[in-house]
């Protein structure tokens, strides 16, 4: 049912990334409520950045990754971090810790 929406030359990408969901939920649902059970069940977790350096000397940051001490280092370097923009309202968990740092 849910292929049937899908155009012809994509329906074998979407079989084979619904079987891996699959695969991945079950994994999920046996290792409930363990620490790092999404990970070890198989998600990959992309996250994409970019810092520009701005005319004006400042830096814009968009969508910071988890904020460790090499990176604000490099960070300060570059100049005073003046902009934080999201790259979606679903991916937010690192924005409280560069709000707060910078």
């Amino acid at each position: 049912k849910t292929l049937a929406k899908v155009p012809d030359d994509m329906k074998e990408r979407v079989k084979e990334d619904l079987e891996k969901q699959d695969v991945i939920f079950n994994k999920i649902s046996e290792a409930d409520g363990e620490k790092g059970g999404y990970f070890k069940a198989g998600m990959v977790e992309k996250h994409f950045s970019v810092v520009a350096k701005l005319s004006g000397g400042g830096v814009l940051l968009y969508a910071p990754p988890r904020l460790h001490q090499d990176l604000v280092d490099w960070l300060e370097q570059i100049g005073p971090v003046q902009y934080i923009v999201l790259g979606s309202n679903a991916h937010t968990t690192c924005i409280p810790g560069a709000m707060k740092r910078f």
